[in-house]
């Protein structure tokens, strides 16, 4: 889900902020002053050793700030954004996004947690007491859809067949629940059959998932009855 890394991309040194500038005025110059390689940010994960690592604005024995940053693995989920300071130095943080709003700001603390970031393009910027700040981009990528492929054998039943063989492909350690439309469930197989006790249209579903993601998909299954007989009779 995340992967720490080195951080050798580039820093900028920028001063807290010009008197009289709003906000808004602020957070333009932040994105201005910072490009981004054909138009996306890095996963930032990683850790801000210290300033004496920093290519600009290196101040001895000044401490920095572990960055991780926690992507989404399926669709419709949010990315975090994890900041340890355990040295207690007096950083404080903004995150931007590269569309122009704040998103959040405040002291980074000894654990702090910035969830709730939608896939896109960010810039985060950590600001130190003595008036050195450090600026850098990020982006959150998007969540993968859970893939699953449910198929039922037949679709329609001949004259007096009641029973359906149902099977999902899903990729491996995945939990299964079935739905047969008439009031009946079956859990943790991927291969099921069910016979049906009245003729009718049933909407199967099947739940595919785990502990990170979950998905659905439905099928219409038609279930004839006995022959009449007139059919009986042809």
């Amino acid at each position: 889900m995340f992967k720490l890394l080195t951080l050798t991309s580039l820093f900028a040194v920028l001063s807290v902020g010009a008197k009289g500038q709003s906000e808004n005025a602020k957070i333009r110059a932040l994105i201005e002053s910072s490009a981004l390689e054909k138009g996306q940010g890095k996963n930032i994960s990683g850790t801000y050793q210290s300033m004496e690592e920093i290519r600009y604005g290196a101040v001895p024995g000044l401490k920095g700030v572990q960055v991780r940053l926690e992507q989404p693995v399926c669709a419709g989920q949010s990315g975090s954004l994890w900041l340890v300071n355990e040295t207690g130095e007096p950083w404080s943080y903004k995150v931007i996004d590269r569309k122009g709003p704040l998103v959040t700001e405040g002291a980074t603390g000894y654990n702090r947690k910035i969830g709730n970031l939608s896939p896109g393009n960010y810039l985060i910027q950590f600001i130190h007491a003595k008036g050195i700040s450090v600026l850098d981009n990020f982006t959150v990528v998007e969540g993968k859809e859970l893939e699953i492929d449910v198929t039922a054998t037949p679709l329609i039943t001949e004259i007096n067949t009641s029973s359906v063989k149902f099977h999902v492909h899903a990729q491996t350690g995945m939990d299964y629940e079935w739905d047969f439309g008439d009031g009946q469930f079956t859990f943790n197989e991927n291969t099921v059959s069910h016979t049906y006790q009245a003729p009718g249209t049933y909407i199967v579903r099947c739940a595919v998932g785990n502990f990170d993601c979950r998905t659905e998909k439905k099928l219409e299954i038609i279930i004839h009855g006995p022959a009449t007989f007139a059919e009986q009779k042809d």
